[in-house]
């Protein structure tokens, strides 16, 4: 039996996953007073999309690539300004302050929804009190989506290969429902076919029971 990793269980990994658990902990702060050519140097030496600005402890806004090429930008007032004082000039002069954050528990799924509609690069993870713990990038939601999936897909492999050779090609898709229902506990005993667990996507205890097809080789015993 082919298998594609495209089966309808293999993104229900990521629909359980939240903002902390892709997060991006080791977080590089800046502050107000840094100025743009450290912003520039930082940026060259880290590989982020962005920076949050701390005072005391405190979230104050988000610097970000766009904010540093933003300084560079020709006006009417000053058409062509002096490099180096562009270099001097702070973060507080270019920072967005208006940001938005994330919480820690909120579901990867509308980190991934508020990214899409806002075109935001990455988001602060802050904790309700104000904690910056993280911070969740464009990289972080496909990593989770890459994980996850190749999870699902291989953990489906593996029960195909161990159980499938006991069932009719039909009763195959009960290994389907067990990844749709987010199980992970499966075992063959007296001909029947069991999936037991807590499933995260109907926050209940389940068991998937399928009848083995008494016509192909007895299934061995396994988990």
């Amino acid at each position: 039996m082919t298998i594609s990793s495209g089966a309808g269980g293999s993104m229900y990994g990521f629909l359980a996953c939240t903002a902390s658990q892709f997060m991006t902990s080791t977080v590089i702060t800046v502050e107000r007073q840094t100025t743009i050519r450290q912003l520039g140097a930082l940026f060259e030496q880290h590989d982020f999309n962005a920076f949050p600005v701390v005072e005391n402890g405190r979230i104050l806004g988000l610097v970000t690539k766009f904010d540093f090429l933003r300084t560079f930008a020709f006006t009417s007032s000053q058409m062509a300004p002096r490099y180096d004082d562009l270099m001097s000039r702070q973060v507080e002069d270019v920072m967005t302050e208006a940001i938005v954050h994330v919480d820690p528990t909120l579901p990867l799924t509308r980190v991934l929804q508020l990214m899409v509609s806002l075109k935001m690069r990455c988001f602060p993870v802050m904790t309700p009190d104000r904690q910056l713990v993280g911070m969740n990038s464009r990289e972080d939601v496909m990593r989770a989506l890459k994980e996850t999936t190749a999870a699902a897909f291989q953990w489906l492999q593996r029960s195909l290969g161990m159980f499938g050779h006991c069932l009719s090609e039909p009763k195959k898709q009960v290994l389907l429902l067990v990844v749709h229902a987010g199980l992970k506990t499966v075992s063959c005993q007296a001909g029947m076919l069991f999936a037991v667990g807590q499933s995260k996507m109907l926050s209940c205890s389940l068991t998937i029971r399928t009848q083995c097809n008494p016509h192909l080789p007895k299934c061995s015993r396994g988990h």
